[in-house]
């Protein structure tokens, strides 16, 4: 928003690109692995002075009319004092639950892995709620094993799962624009777990490789991937730690003072690698350059229809185009 208002995109109109999609009789969908309120796939529903205003969020991304919309947030779904299928006690103050406006505007709403397992997709729209509030735990890796906490939540569906049930679900109906976010590759990247985060990037590989079966089935489909920042620092080390070796823990720091991460956490046995093409693993670890979020190769990759067009050094402004392009068929200058 600039000064309170919408912004007028690229292509001349003050929505944003998915309502324009919307508007135009384009099926979509909304995957967050984080809460329902994260802005990396809110914000194409939801315009806000404020990212903390949650419930304003919340409340915008339901009512928005997307079609398949599958997150965690049910904190922000429910009023408070109000117990939920994950939430101890909703956090709205407005007395709405949300859940129920969907079930009464056409939504099938389910909680579980399992429960999406058996939904089907001939589904008018679907709302998944997976978790009161992230479906992961991002958390250091010692604080998971003091409280006896996995990387994510075992009833929640992967990102992964997620998106492949969403290909079909939304490609059933016709044209589509689907948003998907892993925002665990982020927030485990914050708390410096490197356990957590190579978890979330697997899972978010499997999520690119549906996408990337699907579009061997139907070309007429543009895959764009893109990150926001390079959270953590993180940078693979290997052969500079003297004597790593598949049995010995990892020094607690480089000599820079940096972190080192292994399998359980600072100062634990290295990662192993996956075999290479001679059959050969090898010991790395994981280094940290801070907390939090932090500027550099932030990567943006196409794949299909229109992806030639993807190449070199690129304005972040361009996504909005290579998306328009996709969607419209029309490249905007």
């Amino acid at each position: 928003m600039i000064d309170n208002q919408i912004a007028v995109a690229h292509s001349g109109n003050r929505v944003s690109i998915m309502k324009d999609a919307m508007q135009q009789g384009i099926y979509t969908g909304l995957i967050n692995s984080g809460s329902i309120e994260e802005p990396g796939t809110a914000v194409f529903v939801s315009s806000n002075v404020k990212r903390g205003n949650y419930n304003e969020i919340a409340k915008d991304v339901i009512q928005s009319g997307v079609d398949l919309i599958f997150c965690g947030g049910e904190d922000f779904l429910l009023p408070e004092g109000t117990k939920g299928k994950h939430s101890e006690s909703g956090k709205r103050k407005d007395g709405l639950n949300l859940t129920e406006w969907a079930k009464s505007n056409g939504y099938k709403v389910i909680y579980t892995k399992e429960e999406l397992f058996k939904t089907s997709f001939d589904e008018k729209k679907i709302l998944g709620v997976f978790s009161a509030r992230s479906t992961f735990n991002d958390r250091t890796e010692e604080e998971l094993k003091a409280k006896g906490l996995p990387n994510f939540n075992p009833t929640a569906p992967t990102v992964a799962e997620m998106t492949k049930f969403a290909l079909e679900f939304l490609s059933r109906k016709g044209q589509f624009f689907l948003v998907v976010e892993e925002e665990g590759s982020d927030n485990f990247g914050n708390r410096n777990n490197a356990n957590g985060k190579l978890e979330a990037l697997s899972n978010a590989d499997e999520a690119i490789g549906f996408a990337i079966d699907f579009i061997e089935e139907n070309p007429n489909t543009l895959l764009v991937t893109t990150s926001d920042s390079e959270a953590g620092g993180m940078e693979v080390i290997g052969y500079e730690i003297e004597n790593i070796s598949e049995n010995n823990p990892l020094p607690e720091r480089d000599a820079n003072g940096s972190p080192i991460d292994g399998r359980e956490g600072t100062g634990t046995l290295p990662f192993i690698s996956a075999p290479d093409k001679n059959g050969n693993r090898f010991p790395f670890a994981i280094s940290w350059s801070c907390y939090g979020d932090v500027s550099g190769g932030i990567v943006a990759r196409a794949h299909g229809l229109h992806s030639e067009k993807m190449k070199g050094k690129i304005d972040n402004t361009d996504i909005y185009r290579f998306m328009y392009l996709g969607l419209f068929g029309k490249w905007l200058e």
